[in-house]
């Protein structure tokens, strides 16, 4: 047509990736009919139907770099999971005029979890899962789709409009939002990854490659995440600062419910998990499916250091809070220590049975063989421990 050929893309140098990636790979996904991904308007190329990333915007199609404010000065090698459907389209619709050719490489099956509605002003982790046939290294790429214009950078106080930038695909499903360091640091409105403070919907996709060399293939699933105005912030309230806690020892974690058994959160158990690595992981289960009441006793586990974190969280649900800073567990005196295994809240009909597993820890050189009796069971009900006596090794069945 007369259109064509009119403009001109480049560098003074054109190697490496700011050339191949910013221009060449950019280019290329506009004649595979691709729009710009960008939310800043700059230069009179903004494309508000498929503005899905905030401020300049970070992948192929958006203007990394050269529309203020930025999120980083160059593109990262990945088409947004907005502009990966637009391309789809194009080629499998008027622009279906290439040979296709069969890889044998089969789609990996990607599921992005179920909705969900969380409170106002509180991180959550977005979780996804993928199996492959061909047993491919699988990666994933969570992004926001939302592409109404809004003030750049995102505000807390948006009601619409992208507020999460995107980010590479890495191996693991599971996303923070805001990011892990972020939320460590006690912020949840880093520049470009901010929570609401307002009732509002966010619309994410999580994109799968499966990264075959013979030819790739990757699959897309949606999921929505509902704020809701009436519940939050969920705040651990304790430990919050930097405490010593000794080993085998029962002590208190605390948190604001803020709502969140109902007001469309309706969340009626948290879990309790401890990080002794500063954070950045939460192997350890302190309390598995307990009432959302704002307190739970706990068992300190043997994690001497001083780099112990708390991790409240929504049972069957995304959102948590961090206490505020690292704390301290001390070696622990000569005592023994019991505390569930497994889910804590169970119910049974009458006549039925209900089964409690317990781990059995000693601590500090304890050698003694304590004898377990319970009491306060209801009415009408018997308990018994297998074995009746506290054994390390075996544990406690109830």
């Amino acid at each position: 047509s007369d259109g064509k050929a009119r403009g001109i893309t480049g560098l003074w140098s054109p190697v490496g990736d700011p050339f191949d990636v910013d221009y060449v790979a950019h280019e290329m996904g506009h004649q595979f009919g691709g729009n710009h991904s960008y939310n800043n308007s700059c230069g009179g190329n903004q494309s508000e139907s498929t503005a899905w990333e905030p401020g300049s915007g970070s992948t192929i199609m958006a203007y990394a770099g050269i529309c203020d404010p930025n999120v980083q000065n160059n593109s990262d090698a990945h088409f947004h999971a907005g502009s990966v459907a637009e391309m789809t389209f194009f080629i499998t619709t008027a622009g279906n005029c290439g040979q296709n050719m069969t890889t044998g490489n089969i789609p990996p099956v990607v599921d992005a979890g179920r909705n969900f509605t969380i409170p106002v002003s509180t991180p959550f982790i977005l979780k996804g899962t993928a199996t492959d046939v061909n047993n491919d290294i699988l990666t994933y790429c969570w992004e926001q789709m939302d592409t109404e214009i809004s003030v750049q950078p995102p505000q807390p106080d948006s009601w619409n409009g992208p507020n999460f930038r995107s980010l590479p695909p890495v191996n693991s499903s599971e996303r923070y939002m805001p990011n892990l360091q972020s939320v460590l640091n006690n912020n949840l409105t880093p520049t470009w990854e901010v929570t609401s403070d307002v009732e509002r919907i966010f619309n994410f996709a999580l994109t799968v490659r499966d990264n075959n060399v013979a030819g790739g293939q990757l699959v897309t699933d949606n999921m929505v995440v509902n704020v809701s105005g009436t519940a939050g912030p969920f705040l651990v309230t304790a430990p919050n600062t930097n405490v010593s806690w000794q080993a085998g020892t029962n002590r208190q974690v605390t948190w604001n419910v803020a709502g969140t058994t109902a007001n469309g959160v309706d969340t009626p158990y948290v879990d309790i998990l401890l990080s002794s690595n500063g954070g950045y992981d939460y192997p350890t289960i302190l309390a598995l499916k307990v009432p959302n009441d704002g307190s739970e006793t706990v068992t300190v586990p043997n994690t001497i250091g001083s780099g112990n974190r708390i991790m409240v969280r929504g049972h069957d649900n995304i959102f948590y809070d961090l206490s505020n800073t690292n704390f301290t567990v001390a070696a622990p005196t000569a005592t023994m220590a019991i505390a569930v295994t497994g889910e804590q809240n169970k119910s049974a009909c009458k006549g039925n049975n209900v089964v409690y597993n317990f781990a059995y820890d000693v601590y500090g050189g304890f050698s003694g063989t304590p004898t377990i009796t319970v009491s306060g069971n209801p009415a009408g009900s018997s308990i018994s421990f297998n074995p009746v006596a506290g054994n390390a090794a075996a544990g406690l069945v109830m």
